[in-house]
């Protein structure tokens, strides 16, 4: 075997696999190891039955074919499940598509009414606060109005007994001097 295979294609096949491939048709068939790699001429089976030696290409060509072939099948397989998964997708996402935009929209919908309804709660926000402050005003001005009322109340209470003074001094004077009559009546 040459030291420029060994190098080279050792990493990437094992010894065994080096030795079959530069093993050539001739010595393959009888068994035996192939002596071509010691000089530039033919092996020696091949250079006794005055033959020409292949160097062992049938085999490696053979042995790529069959590898290559391999290959194929595998990136057809591989083209295959693709396709078929490509398809699968295509099925979901024609599905899915028409559900995203109709998600989309009713997302943005119901974004469109929190943004009204949270309009709507900072406006009875707003409505709640003047009334509150109402509500002090006019608390305050109950309470203006109870003082009122007291005062008034006051005030009636006096006016009551200053008006039962003077009915009793009407009284009193009616009894002393007589019945009153006013404008112009007979005395």
């Amino acid at each position: 075997m040459s030291g420029r295979a060994t190098l080279h294609d050792d990493t990437v096949m094992s010894a065994e696999m080096l030795q079959k491939f530069f093993t050539c048709e001739r010595c393959a068939e009888n068994g035996k190891a192939c002596g071509y790699q010691k000089g530039t001429g033919p092996c020696v089976e091949c250079g006794n039955a005055r033959k020409k030696c292949d160097r062992g290409d049938g085999r490696r060509q053979a042995y790529f074919k069959n590898h290559n072939m391999r290959k194929v099948s595998d990136l057809k397989d591989n083209v295959e499940a693709l396709r078929l998964s490509g398809e699968r997708l295509g099925r979901i996402l024609r599905k899915v598509f028409p559900r995203t935009r109709q998600l989309t929209r009713r997302m943005e919908k119901l974004q469109n009414d929190y943004i009204k309804l949270q309009n709507d709660y900072e406006n009875l926000q707003n409505d709640y606060e003047n009334l509150q402050k109402e509500l002090g005003h006019m608390k305050t001005e109950g309470k203006d109005l109870k003082k009122k009322n007291k005062l008034c109340v006051n005030e009636l209470q006096e006016a009551k007994e200053e008006l039962a003074d003077a009915n009793e001094r009407i009284r009193e004077w009616e009894l002393r001097e007589g019945p009153i009559h006013i404008n112009g009546g007979d005395n």
